[in-house]
C-alpha cells in the first residue's frame, strides 16, 4: 500500500540457500552421529539405550555442529557478506574504545573499503544548528559534503520508521509506473535521494543518540550489480550505526567533562593571578597615600596631588576588576529561592 513506502525485502534467494545448506550438512552430520552409535554401542536389543545416547549427544553437539557448519559454508559460498561481517564486527570492537569522532570516521571507512562489500560509502553528522549533516568520512567517488534537512525531509521522515533501502523504491517506482499507476510517495523519496549524490541507490540508515534523536546518517551502496545488500548486511550495518551513535554520545560527553575541567584550572589560575595582583596593589596605594599625607604636616603642591589622586583611584579601579575576577573564578551558589521579580527588575533599570 502506500503507507508501506519502500519496504526491506525479506529472505533474498542466496539467504534461502545458505540456510538450506546448513540445514542439510547439520542433518548429514546427526545423521551419522547416529550411525556410528547404533554401530558401536549395541543391536536392536539395545535401542532404546542408543536411542537415549544419541539423542544426548545430538542436544549437546547440536548447536556448535550448526554455528560451525554455518561458518565454514558462509566463508566458502558467501565469502564477500562474511568478509563484511568480520570486518563491521572488528570495527565494532574498536569502536568501544574510541572517545574522537574524527578517530571513529575513519576506522568505520577503513573497515568497509577493507570488506570490498561497498564502492561507496558516507559518515554523515547532524550540526549544531540540526540545519543539516555534515560528511566525516566517505569513500568512493561523487558523495556529497553536505545533506540539508530541508531538502532531504522526506527521506529523514522515513528514517523515523526504518533504514530506507533506496533501490527497492527505484524498482517499486518502475513497476508501478510500467502498469500505469503512480507512487507518488516513492517518487517523493526517490526526488530527496538525489541529494546522497553516488549513494542515492544504496542504503541510508539513521545514527541515533540516547534519546532515540537522529543525529547522524551512514549511507552506502555497491554499484556493482543489482540487489548487492541483502536484508541481513543490512541488519549488520544498524548494528554499526548503534555502536556509532554511542561513540558519538561519548565524545560529546568526554568534551564535557574536558571543558569543565578546563573552566576549573582557568577559575584556579585567575583566584592565583588576583592574589598576586592585589599584592603589588595594597603597596602601590600604601605608597601613594603617604606621598599625599607626609609626615611631618609638609604640604604637597596641587600637580603632585593630582597625580596622587590619579594613582589611588587607577588602584581601586584594578583591585575591583580583580575582585570581580575572583567573583567569576569562585564557584555559584546553586540554592532556589523564591525572589521578587519587580525588585530584581528595579535594581537592574
Amino acid at each position: 500500500g502506500e503507507g508501506d513506502v519502500l519496504p526491506r525485502v525479506g529472505v533474498d534467494l542466496s539467504e534461502m540457500v545458505g540456510r538450506l545448506m546448513v540445514a542439510s550438512a547439520v542433518a548429514f552430520l546427526i545423521a551419522f552421529i547416529f550411525y556410528v552409535l547404533l554401530t558401536f554401542m549395541g543391536t536392536f536389543n539395545t535401542m532404546y539405550l542408543n536411542a537415549v545416547l544419541a539423542a544426548t549427544v545430538l542436544l549437546v553437539l547440536y548447536e556448535p555442529l550448526q554455528a560451525r557448519v554455518e561458518e565454514q559454508i558462509r566463508r566458502v559460498f558467501f565469502r564477500e557478506r562474511f568478509d563484511l561481517e568480520g570486518a563491521l564486527a572488528d570495527v565494532r570492537r574498536r569502536l568501544v574504545h574510541t572517545l574522537h569522532v574524527s578517530e571513529m570516521s575513519e576506522l568505520v571507512m577503513t573497515a568497509l573499503d577493507k570488506s570490498r562489500r561497498v564502492t561507496a560509502a558516507g559518515l554523515f553528522l547532524r550540526d549544531q544548528e540540526g540545519t543539516g549533516f555534515d560528511q566525516i568520512g566517505a569513500i568512493g567517488e561523487g558523495v556529497p559534503a553536505r545533506i540539508e534537512v530541508a531538502t532531504a525531509r522526506m527521506l529523514l521522515e522515513r528514517l523515523e520508521q526504518s533504514s530506507v533501502l533506496l533501490e527497492n523504491g527505484a524498482e517499486e517506482v518502475r513497476s508501478r509506473g510500467s502498469s500505469g499507476r503512480r507512487f507518488e510517495a516513492g517518487e517523493a523519496i526517490l526526488t530527496a535521494a538525489e541529494v546522497l549524490g553516488s549513494l542515492k541507490a544504496g542504503v541510508l540508515v539513521a545514527i541515533r543518540d540516547e534519546e532515540h534523536e537522529i543525529v547522524g546518517l551512514l549511507a552506502l551502496d555497491d554499484q556493482r550489480a543489482r540487489d548487492a545488500i541483502s536484508p541481513e548486511e543490512i541488519g549488520l550495518v544498524e548494528q554499526l550505526a548503534t555502536q556509532i551513535g554511542v561513540v558519538i554520545e561519548n565524545s560529546r560527553s568526554y568534551q564535557q567533562m574536558k571543558e569543565r575541567d578546563r573552566l576549573a584550572l582557568l577559575g584556579q589560575m585567575a583566584a592565583g593571578l588576583a592574589h598576586e595582583i592585589r599584592n603589588p596593589l595594597g603597596a602601590i596605594k600604601g605608597a601613594a597615600q603617604l606621598l599625599a599625607d607626609p609626615v611631618g604636616g609638609a604640604e604637597v603642591d596641587s600637580a603632585n596631588h593630582e597625580f596622587i589622586s590619579i594613582i589611588l583611584e587607577e588602584v581601586d579601579r584594578l583591585n575591583r576588576v580583580v575582585g570581580a575576577v575572583l567573583d567569576l573564578a569562585r564557584p555559584g551558589d546553586s540554592s532556589v529561592v523564591p525572589i521578587d521579580v519587580n525588585s530584581v527588575a528595579r535594581r537592574t533599570l
